[in-house]
């Protein structure tokens, strides 16, 4: 058969249209949880808390109440005793002369010990911008 084919026009594409991106609709079928028998008040923090911050591991340990802070790569060190105030380790702790901080040279840490009546020590560092209160 030679009959020719009917010429079509070249095909473009045509803009489309999406639809709003919906939240997804809560099935009413399982039950959600309420806040109050999920998430208990005030929970006890854990017996070990550790935190790496650049090439320096922060490990605190509520049992012994020791705040240990060392450098990963050189292995220095310094230990918190928490209760007694009691600081030492590899580092010079260099009080403040305007505050309550001790500045723990070599580091870019500083340590606030005068909430320890709170059982709380904080952490900080001004170059880093960070302040952390950790109970013990």
């Amino acid at each position: 058969d030679s009959t020719p084919m009917p010429a079509t026009a070249p095909v473009t594409p045509t803009a489309t249209t999406t639809e709003p991106c919906l939240p997804r609709q809560r099935d009413d079928r399982q039950p959600t949880p309420s806040l109050s028998s999920s998430v208990s008040p005030r929970a006890a923090p854990l017996p070990v808390t550790t935190l790496q911050v650049l090439d320096y591991r922060i490990l605190l340990a509520r049992s012994t109440g020791r705040l240990n802070i060392e450098h990963q790569l050189t292995g220095e060190r310094v230990t918190l005793q928490c209760a007694t105030g009691q600081i030492s380790g590899d580092w010079h702790i260099r009080p403040d002369t305007h505050a309550t901080r001790l500045w723990i040279e070599g580091t870019p840490f500083w340590l606030d010990v005068s909430h320890s009546a709170a059982q709380i020590i904080v952490l900080g560092s001004d170059s880093l911008g960070l302040q952390l209160s950790l109970q013990y």
